[in-house]
């Protein structure tokens, strides 16, 4: 049996560990990390499996004994194109070749053109802080969960991308699943389901962020008051223990819902402002800038989670002054 800490990730390339967290395929046996495996839906492998294929793990260098690759079989093809794409490494930039322009390393598509770059064209496998990882985009792209050239809602793949930021394999992962035949679209963000709130700020849905907020100060108004009566030693009476009960009821149930409703909630608010962004841009050069600036999660959330936070306890310490 072969020692899975001398072997890596087909996913992220990464070398396993004693402390991870490690499956293997039932078909073919290659070990994944757990969330990995999860990332992809199945065996970075899959598309090997008609062949017969079975993992082999790779081969460990000694200081004296070089690796040697088997090119007869198909996983050591691969690994031999891995290691002749890595060894070709010798600039930090890539460069489009349809339209020339020159883009960030690690960078998934086009800047200006939106063309699709593959594993050969990239020189490094370091990337932006926002860009996902291009071994796990690549095995995303391999899998047929989403392919470079897609359409989702009428957005470009690419656009998706470069507006979601780290975590777009997750989201499209689960747009897709929205979109399957057998509508298998069941997602629960925990961020979403424990601070609705934060989530929804976080990701830049205001309008649904401020209804939740609302709707949660509404909630705990109730809680705060029994809270000082029983400080205060103040009697309740039995109506308002129920008016208590039911608001805390209502409160776990809207945390409930935002966590099952959470990823449906952001791909139509994100859809929206990328095509509202697209309409009103003049020039391709525009609307690719102004998307980017807009990429990823909100900044602005973590000052306004700290401010309402601050409110919050202020309002308490009042109750119980």
């Amino acid at each position: 049996m072969f020692q899975v800490k001398e072997q890596k990730c087909p996913v992220c390339q990464k070398q396993f560990s004693d402390d991870d967290d490690v499956v293997h395929c039932p078909v073919c046996g290659t070990p994944h990390h757990r969330d990995c495996y999860f990332l992809t839906g199945a065996c970075a492998n899959k598309a090997l499996h008609g062949n017969g294929f079975t993992y082999q793990p790779e081969p460990v260098a000694t200081q004296d004994e070089p690796v040697e690759i088997d090119t007869t079989s198909i996983q050591g093809q691969l690994r031999a194109k891995d290691i002749e794409t890595v060894a070709a490494v010798t600039s930090s930039e890539l460069k489009c070749s349809v339209c020339g322009t020159n883009n960030p390393n690690g960078t998934l598509f086009c800047e200006k053109c939106g063309k699709a770059f593959g594993k050969k064209e990239h020189t490094a496998r370091s990337k932006p802080d926002n860009a996902p990882s291009q071994a796990a985009y690549d095995h995303f792209f391999d899998m047929g969960i989403v392919t470079p050239d897609e359409v989702i809602d009428d957005i470009p793949v690419k656009d998706w991308v470069t507006y979601i930021g780290s975590t777009s394999p997750y989201y499209l992962y689960h747009f897709k699943k929205q979109d399957s035949p057998t509508k298998r679209a069941l997602s629960f963000p925990l961020t979403a389901a424990v601070l609705p709130s934060f989530y929804f700020l976080y990701r830049r849905m205001w309008f649904i962020a401020i209804i939740v907020i609302i709707l949660e100060a509404i909630l705990q108004v109730p809680m705060a008051i029994n809270m000082y009566n029983n400080f205060a030693d103040i009697p309740t009476s039995p109506v308002f223990s129920d008016i208590v009960y039911y608001s805390q009821t209502v409160s776990y149930i809207l945390r409930i819902l935002s966590g099952f409703f959470a990823v449906k909630l952001f791909r139509k608010s994100a859809g929206n402002k990328i095509k509202r962004l697209k309409k009103t841009s003049v020039k391709e050069e525009d609307y690719s800038s102004k998307l980017r600036k807009l990429s990823g999660p909100s900044k602005l959330v973590f000052g306004l989670v700290f401010a309402y936070l601050i409110l919050e306890i202020c309002v308490l310490s009042l109750l119980f002054v």
